[in-house]
């Protein structure tokens, strides 16, 4: 049940139905769990303390900090919290399952208030976390006994995490109350008359009755007359009776907190920016500890809390929230200061630690703990924290031992990275999982030696571990620092260790290296003991790479055959036995072997796909003896994938270029680099520039380089490149490019087993066909005409030239050439603009697009899409911008219109931006 309720004065009161119920009747009776809504400065923090003052048992109020905390973390501090009031249950576990200490604490009634907690719901469904869900599943579970306050300033969404919990929606108090409460204020300030009476029911209503927003404004009268803070946003106050948005608001706040900033003196100045540093409530002596910094240390406290900018509660110190996002900006354009802040909070915190017997259990000081740990990373002193952690080592341990994920922020990372560093030691047994997470961490840091200590930390966990990722990347490490011998090895240990389901991934992996180290024959001597090793039912993966491995050795007739008989082995039945006869027909017709091509189409009468099958091969037999119109017509009455595309290269070849688009607009092609090709060369051909753009730049997983956005015939080179790995590239299925659609004198041929067949050719000499109008010069190719070549071309820093015509492009080129619009397109500078906060969050919005379209993929190309989507996921996690943009190109539309639907909008503005939309 959800109830709305004013803040303001009224809470104040024991006549308050939200006061009423929490303080008197919930102890007794009720949900385990409530949560308290509203928008920020209306009161929420207050009643959370007040209820913990009112409390018949324990009771401890914890805030989460901006930049995240882990469940770890948090039950530390609360840990701390609870003995700081004198209940040690669980500081005193030896265990340190803080889980099962919570759960005791609240058996006799405890309460716990977690203040900030939107920061643990998921931002883009405003689900929780699995942090707060397994926190709130914590209490549901514990009996009735025990209670939890969630204090957020957004909605969470209903579930069934929250179905038994009592919601309260605050808002700011009525016009009278709020009216109350401005006089109080002004009195308290001792500016009365900076506001008329007849005014202060205007300035409620401008203000919307927001107590926080109220003493921004009450602090700032002292200095500059209202009539000046009003021409701020002088239509809010004209519009101040109509209904005022809570974003106005807090913008009005910001700003009077902005003019108030600018007018303290230098003292209070500096004693406020050295208290910005703390993430949440700190102990008041940590401002005594400043007299050696800050001159006047009382009256810079004093001049803080009579302007509303620090509160005292319980022993804890709080800086206004935006004053201290305020104050940590103006300290970011000083560095040295910065340092300074950060080296006093460390000591402050620190101290504790270092002053605690060498018995205390790390729940004792589990909040100087974490704080002291990111002050001290923050400033370089990892070894002054790693001295800490060697304290107490064997109880981090313990502490971590069930983390089962990485955080998401840059900053948490680095903490929990140092913390397992100063933790584990070599000879430590037991800890697989904490190895494995060390290792994500380092590789994800990636500093110079990370990668020797990830491959170290592996190869311990692996002892003990049957973890995929585990021995993929190990092998994968080794290989790249021991060589391949030492790999091999570590493919053979993986083999023995792992599960037989899983031996077709070591077989995968370990050619995959092989085959970029251009050791083909071992690779294929490799993937011929897996036919032997690996489970009928994973063999798929296996007959396509060896496959490829034998084209690559000039063994083309035999790969066919292989695939053959690894399509008889898998049987009709297997869902990707379809698979091995698509690709052996598209091997057969590289090389004109048209009786192969009858095999493949004979056997495929068998498939639940035959029909498509059949027509494919009559197709690519039809390509063969160049009855390009005959082909394209075929292909076009079928709407599986490869015909799609087939049509369109088909009408191309032919000449057809508005056939060739009108096939592939509206069709869904899989996300790969070879789909991508088909489109950009037919865009090329259509004169439409920006969609060029936008597919060559899908088709690399990148956006264009400026030596790519001057090369016409970039398109062409990317047709003639052919991977090391097995890979989707547009070469395998378009692998003869004939007379009809370059114009050049004869068919080039690209195969994988032959060498690059562009650098002996005359690029400039290409006529491909085109439909532009001869009669529109803007969009008129050099000869005009069904045949005249489509001429797209990009000149010096940036600039487009299309046919005759220059277009001016100012850094990266968007949407270029004729009716083109620029004005979508953000490029890199969209992810790569973003701050560590919004790359967060844009993880987690791709976790949750990536769970969405893992459960709605159906094919290996929607899995491959899922797979960037999760590598992007895990570089924006990391900060790794460049790595987020790669990803999400390759992800490609059908990602964009699942993040549109589902409503991730940061996902979706960052996915067009890599595809170049």
């Amino acid at each position: 049940m959800t109830q709305v309720l004013a803040s303001g004065g009224n809470l104040r009161t024991e006549a308050n139905p939200l006061a009423a119920w929490l303080w008197e009747e919930w102890p007794a009776e009720g949900p385990a769990v409530a949560v308290l809504e509203g928008f920020s400065g209306v009161g929420k923090s207050w009643v959370g303390r007040e209820v913990v003052r009112r409390w018949s048992a324990a009771a401890v109020r914890a805030e989460i900090p901006d930049d995240g905390i882990g469940l770890e973390d948090l039950l530390l501090d609360v840990a701390t919290r609870f003995e700081d009031i004198g209940d040690r249950t669980m500081s005193d576990r030896e265990d340190l399952d803080l889980v099962a200490g919570l759960k005791n604490v609240l058996r006799k009634g405890a309460l716990l208030v977690v203040d900030d907690a939107q920061l643990m719901l998921d931002p883009s469904t405003r689900l929780p976390t699995g942090d707060l869900l397994n926190l709130v599943r914590v209490v549901g579970d514990n009996n009735g006994n025990g209670r939890l306050l969630l204090i957020v300033n957004q909605a969470p969404a209903e579930g069934l995490w929250l179905e038994n919990a009592r919601r309260f929606v605050l808002h700011s108090p009525e016009p009278g109350k709020a009216l109350a409460m401005l006089n109080g204020l002004l009195k308290d300030r001792g500016v009365e008359a900076e506001i008329p009476e007849s005014k202060r029911m205007d300035v409620v209503r401008w203000l919307g009755g927001n107590p926080r927003a109220m003493r921004a404004l009450v602090a700032c009268l002292g200095d500059e007359p209202l009539e000046r803070l009003i021409e701020i946003e002088p239509d809010a106050w004209l519009l101040r009776d109509e209904a005022v948005s809570p974003q106005l608001i807090q913008k009005l706040e910001a700003y009077f907190l902005t003019r108030t900033l600018d007018q303290l003196d230098g003292n209070s100045l500096l004693l406020l920016e050295h208290l910005s540093v703390y993430r949440k409530p700190f102990r008041v002596d940590a401002i005594e500890r400043l007299q050696r910094i800050v001159p006047d240390v009382p009256a810079a406290r004093e001049s803080l809390s009579s302007r509303y900018l620090i509160g005292m509660s319980n022993g804890y110190c709080s800086v206004h929230p935006v004053m201290r996002r305020l104050a940590r900006v103006r300290l970011s354009n000083n560095p040295r200061r910065e340092t300074r802040a950060h080296g006093a909070a460390a000591d402050h915190f620190s101290r504790r630690l270092h002053g605690a017997p060498s018995q205390t259990n790390l729940t004792a000081v589990g909040e100087a703990f974490v704080e002291s740990r990111y002050h001290l990373l923050t400033v370089g002193r990892e070894v002054e924290f790693e001295a800490i952690a060697s304290v107490y080592r064997r109880q981090l341990l313990a502490h971590y031992q069930d983390l089962a994920k990485i955080p998401v922020g840059p900053s948490a990372r680095n903490q929990l990275l140092s913390t397992l560093q100063a933790a584990l030691l070599e000879d430590d047994r037991g800890y697989a999982r904490l190895r494995i997470i060390l290792a994500r961490l380092l590789l994800l840091r990636g500093n110079p030696g990370d990668t020797r200590i990830a491959l170290r930390q592996l190869t311990v966990a692996s002892r003990e571990s049957k973890d995929l990722y585990c021995w993929k990347t190990r092998l994968e490490l080794t290989s790249v620092i021991e060589g391949l011998s030492s790999s091999r090895s570590v493919a053979e240990q993986a083999l023995t260790a792992l599960h037989q389901s899983h031996h077709w991934m070591v077989y995968h992996w370990h050619s995959s290296i092989l085959l970029t180290r251009r050791q083909d024959r071992d690779a294929l001597d490799w993937l011929a003991k897996a036919l032997d090793d690996v489970p009928i039912q994973n063999l798929y993966s296996i007959y396509s790479l060896s496959s490829f491995v034998l084209t690559r050795l000039h063994r083309r007739a035999e790969a066919v055959e292989l695939l053959l008989n690894g399509h008889n082995r898998l049987g009709a039945g297997d869902s990707n036995s379809w698979r091995l006869l698509e690709e052996a027909a598209f091997l057969a017709a590289a090389v004109h072997d048209l009786e192969r091509i009858s095999r493949v189409r004979v056997t495929a009468f068998d498939q639940e796909r035959g029909q498509a099958l059949v027509i494919l091969c009559d197709v690519l037999s039809l390509q063969a003896k160049r009855r390009f119109h005959e082909a394209a017509a075929l292909a076009e009455k079928h709407s599986s994938a490869a015909l799609v595309a087939q049509a369109a290269f088909s009408y191309l070849c032919a000449g057809e270029v508005s056939r060739a688009s009108g096939v592939l607009a509206g069709r869904s092609l899989p996300q790969n680099p070879a789909s991508s090709w088909i489109r950009a060369l037919t865009a090329l051909c259509a004169g439409q520039a920006d969609l060029y753009v936008e597919e060559m730049s899908a088709c690399l997983g990148r956006q264009l380089s400026p030596e790519e956005m001057l090369d016409s015939s970039l398109w062409l080179k990317v047709w003639d490149r052919v991977p090391d790995r097995l890979e989707p590239f547009p070469a395998f299925y378009f692998p003869r490019l004939p007379a009809a659609l370059t114009g050049l004198p004869g068919e080039l041929v690209r195969l994988s087993e032959s060498g690059d067949a562009v650098s002996a050719i005359d690029v400039a000499s290409l006529q491909l066909p085109s439909n532009v109008d001869p009669g529109n010069p803007l969009e008129a190719g050099a000869g005009g005409g069904s045949n005249a070549p489509a001429s797209i071309s990009f000149t010096v820093e940036g600039d487009l030239v299309m046919s005759r015509d220059v277009y001016n492009v100012s850094g990266q080129a968007g949407a270029v050439g004729p009716k083109a619009s620029a004005e979508r397109n953000t490029f890199n500078q969209f992810v790569g603009g973003m701050d560590e906060g919004e790359l967060a969050q844009l993880a987690t919005e791709l976790s949750q697009l990536r769970l969405t379209m893992r459960e709605s993929a159906k094919s290996a190309e929607e899995d491959m899409a899922v797979a960037e989507v999760a590598q992007a996921e895990v570089a924006a996690a990391a900060g790794d911008t460049a790595t987020v943009e790669r990803h999400l190109a390759k992800a490609g539309k059908w990602a964009l219109s699942t993040a549109t639907a589902i409503g991730v909008a940061l996902a979706a503005a960052a996915i067009k931006a890599a595809i170049g939309l």
